[in-house]
């Protein structure tokens, strides 16, 4: 059974040892030449401070990043992340720690961490994570688009039924169009709900996949 192909994708990585970077670039160039991935480009930076700029500028479809760093943590890197996305936008962000405590884990989770690395970092951990939350990004944009793309012909439809109706006197029409739009938002939330619920179980069943691939090469 073949992966499932997946488009060029872009990482940064925000950690202050530049020991970790230069090992992680290591393993990202290994990466990029697997069958496994369409492709991989990198930013790196050892500067949190630069991680916003960086961030604004490539546009990274995943996120590596250290939490202890000096002026600016990884939660508080994190938080700004947060600030420059959209809200409903599903960005990847791997924490690279060596603190396993249930505590950081929360912490991280509560300010926008999607998983965890533990430091010293395994290759086909590395590998395996990555792919599988890429992966997910891809279909959760694919299927976003998906979604506006039905929404924005639904509202035309409305648009057409309820135009002829229409007039400064006609409270009815006015009434109808209402409820039909209240309808679709309703509409929305359950496909959106429905596109979430199907998205996990794809990314739990695209980890176990993998990983038996991998291991029985």
């Amino acid at each position: 059974m073949s992966p499932i192909p997946l488009p060029p994708a872009r990482i940064l990585v925000i950690d202050d040892e530049p020991s970790n970077i230069r090992l992680l670039e290591r393993m990202l160039q290994s990466f990029s030449e697997s069958e496994l991935f369409g492709g991989l480009e990198w930013r790196c930076t050892t500067d949190p401070r630069q991680a916003i700029p960086i961030f604004a500028e490539f546009q990274p479809d995943l996120v590596l990043i250290d939490l202890y760093m000096p002026h600016l943590d990884g939660y508080q890197v994190m938080e700004q992340i947060k600030r420059v996305i959209r809200e409903d936008e599903f960005l990847p962000i791997v924490v690279l720690t060596a603190d396993v405590t249930p505590e950081t884990r929360r912490k991280a989770l509560f300010v926008g961490a999607s998983d965890f690395m533990t430091k010293p970092l395994d290759t086909t951990e590395v590998l395996l994570r990555l792919r599988n939350l890429l992966e997910s990004r891809f279909l959760n944009q694919k299927l976003e688009t998906q979604v506006r793309q039905r929404s924005s012909g639904l509202g035309n439809a409305i648009e057409q039924v309820v135009k002829p109706q229409a007039n400064p006197g006609t409270e009815i029409a006015a009434a109808n169009a209402e409820i039909i739009r209240g309808h679709t938002e309703v509409a929305k939330e359950a496909t959106v709900k429905a596109i979430w619920f199907w998205l996990t179980i794809a990314a739990a069943i695209a980890a176990a996949v993998f990983a038996f691939l991998f291991f029985n090469r």
